[in-house]
This record gives C-alpha cells, structure tokens and sequence, in this order.
C-alpha cells in the first residue's frame, strides 16, 4: 500500500461509493430512484451515457450503499450490465471522477487503462491507487467514447508499471479490460493534455509510442 499523497479538496460526502450502470435508460432512472429511496444516500450521478446506457453514481455509509445498491439491481434486474460498491474509495478517485481541474503535475510515465465499462474503470483506477505511488489524472466517465470507460494516471515508471498491474487484475476478473498503455517519458505536449484536456480538447500530434500490456 502506498503512503498517501497530497490532493485535492474534492472528496466524496460519504465512505463508500455505489455505482449500477443499465443497458435502458428507462430502467436505469427507475433504479436510481428506488436507490434514493431505500437508504440514506446521496446521488453523485444519475445520467445516459453512449450508446444508450444509463449510469447510476452514488455514496454515502458502506451499509446504507450496500443496501441502495440492492434495490437498484432489484429494480434493474436484466438491464444491469455492470455494478460496483467500494467500501473505502482512494482519496484519489473522488477528484478523478467528480471533473476537479486542479490536476496532478506530470511525472516521468503515463498510464492509460482502457474498459468496456465505467464500473470497471473505477475499479481498477482505485486498486490502482491504492497499489503503488501515482497520482490518478481522470476517470472517464463513459460519455461520447460508446460507452467505454478509461483511466489515466502519472508517476514514475515502475509505479505506473505496478499500479497498471494491480488495476488489470481487477478488471480481468469482470472480464471487461480492453487495453492498458504505459508511456515511459511522454512528449511534452502530450503530457500537458491528458486527464480531461484529453477527452474535452485533445488536437495536437507528437505522441510516443508506448509501452502495450494488454
């Protein structure tokens, strides 16, 4: 486990974080209403994402999360495609996922960690987090990418190597990693627009080829 880092002062209102992501919208609002109203938790997200899904984000006490996550896959029932409850999210994830623009200062690598899901993504940014001394940059959140998830993170070479090792082995167990990229000194001008500057305004070439471990 790493010592923790300095970091932003967004923070989750709550311990745990909950997360149900539907293939219908119409079941998804649906869940995320019997989610409000089963225990005594607060809504961090409730919005469609590509292609068609539907994204329920939520925290608050691990039992009152558990019990919200419950009703929601309930309700959902086959319409669920991806679930998660974090009992004790990484200080990190919060500003990661919630769009702080205070970002960390590039370090010597870069790592891109590519899923199939936004559950996923968060799960394996926080394991990532938690293994080894990086920073997390963003966590996507599924909008405009169909519906894929990814994570960025920054260190030194053999953190990043490490936490992408940790975070593949979470996602493999969901079966839905796609593609991890490590980049050992990336350009400048690439470094200087990652995190959400590449997902909002991404235009200028001059990328390394990096290191593929997916």
């Amino acid at each position: 486990m790493r010592d923790d880092l300095p970091g932003t002062a967004v923070k989750l209102p709550g311990d745990a974080l909950g997360l149900l992501e539907t293939g219908s919208i119409a079941a998804g609002v649906r869940a995320a209403d019997e989610v409000l109203k089963a225990a005594r938790v607060v809504m961090v997200e409730a919005c469609p994402v590509s292609p068609g899904k539907f994204l329920v984000v939520f925290t608050g006490g691990v039992a009152e999360v558990e019990a919200s996550l419950e009703a929601g896959r309930r309700i959902a029932a086959a319409h669920v495609l991806d679930e998660l409850l974090l009992a004790r999210v990484h200080p990190d994830v919060a500003p990661a996922l919630g769009g702080s623009d205070e970002l960390p200062e590039p370090g010597p690598a870069l790592g891109v960690v590519e899923t199939l899901t936004v559950a996923s993504a968060i799960v394996g940014a926080d394991a990532a987090a938690k293994a080894a001394r990086v920073r997390l940059w963003e966590i996507a959140p599924g909008r405009g990418i169909g519906g894929k998830g990814f994570f960025t993170m920054t260190g030194d070479v053999a953190a990043v190597e490490s936490a992408a090792a940790a975070a593949r082995a979470v996602i493999d167990e969901r079966g839905y990693h796609l593609r991890t990229e490590i980049l050992a000194g990336p350009h400048p001008e690439l470094a200087s627009r990652v995190g959400r500057r590449l997902l909002r305004r991404f235009g200028a070439t001059g990328s390394r080829e990096g290191e593929e471990t997916g």
